[in-house]
């Protein structure tokens, strides 16, 4: 299996060229040179995009798939991201403070995308524009984005992380 690229709103030096899959993230893979498929996992009922070009551009696309929450008819390329398979990683993980329940953690779109190319069985994942260093949002989505990363790096996965200094470059405690 190809390894695969996952691309977020701040990409630099993407190589494009290379046998690989681009996954992008959110509307900046209609904008991309070349993008194998598109996550766009915000609740429909929250009017994220209807009322946007990128709706728009998502309803007229026919070409590239776009990984959503559930599949959607107006949007004719729309695969239905497979919650149950991905939440099979973390079977093994229980969580909570009265009482004990099967982690299913996915709080952002780069974590959803991180952990399906780990449910695929990809050897190798690079990251290119996803920093989540500004804004409340990103608090919470933060962590997950890094637990991910750290179960493909416990699968023995490659990971190149082309991004997220202010994550990572940070100096050794004590």
């Amino acid at each position: 299996m190809k390894p695969v690229a996952i691309v977020g709103n701040y990409p630099s030096d993407v190589p494009f060229d290379e046998d690989m899959d681009i996954w992008a993230i959110n509307a900046i893979g209609s904008l991309l040179p070349r993008v194998d498929m598109l996550f766009q996992i915000h609740r429909k009922e929250k009017g994220f995009y209807e009322a946007d070009e990128f709706y728009e551009w998502m309803k007229q696309n026919k070409t590239m798939p776009i990984c959503m929450r559930e599949k959607f008819d107006e949007i004719p390329m729309c695969i239905p991201y497979p919650f149950n398979e991905v939440y099979s990683l973390t079977k093994n993980i229980r969580q909570g403070s009265k009482e004990l329940e099967e982690l299913k953690y996915l709080t952002s779109t780069p974590s959803m995308a991180l952990a399906l190319a780990i449910h695929q069985g990809r050897k190798k994942i690079l990251v290119y524009g996803i920093e989540m260093d500004i804004g409340e949002t990103y608090f919470f989505q933060r962590d997950c984005f890094t637990f991910w990363l750290g179960i493909a790096g416990g699968k023995d996965i490659d990971i190149e992380i082309h991004c997220a200094d202010a994550i990572f470059k940070q100096p050794v405690y004590g």
